[in-house]
């Protein structure tokens, strides 16, 4: 890690000879600076679009604040590996998952690490 790191004498000279040849600020008051400015920024569009009631999936009215519940939304792709490793519980030869292994591995719409860790263990336990 040190060998990444430039001489002081070196930092200094840099840094007296002008902006320094990276994309940050100079200081940590800088940042913090743009920071809140960015931060001023969106908290008012977000209040703008409270007041004319174009939040999306977010109502506030007679002071109350209701959010819509994001409905899940697997891909097809995450699907199709769930539709095959579901598959898998089911080659002859492949022992018969214990209690509640058995009803995690049965449905094809549990999430893929719960389905291929279910059946890596019923197999371990046989």
């Amino acid at each position: 890690m040190e060998d990444q790191l430039i001489a002081p004498a070196l930092f200094q000279a840099m840094r007296d000879a002008g902006p320094l040849p990276v994309a940050a600020p100079a200081t940590a008051q800088e940042y913090l600076d743009g920071r809140r400015t960015l931060l001023d920024r969106r908290l008012a569009e977000v209040a703008a679009k409270a007041a004319a009631d174009t939040l999306e999936d977010v109502r506030i009215k007679a002071g109350e604040l209701k959010v819509t519940q994001l409905k899940a939304v697997t891909p097809e792709a995450a699907e199709a590996a769930a539709d095959r490793l579901y598959g898998l519980v089911h080659w002859p030869g492949l022992p018969a998952a214990p209690g509640p292994v058995r009803t995690i591995c049965a449905k094809p719409t549990a999430s893929l690490a719960s389905v291929l860790f279910s059946c890596i263990a019923s197999a371990a336990l046989a």
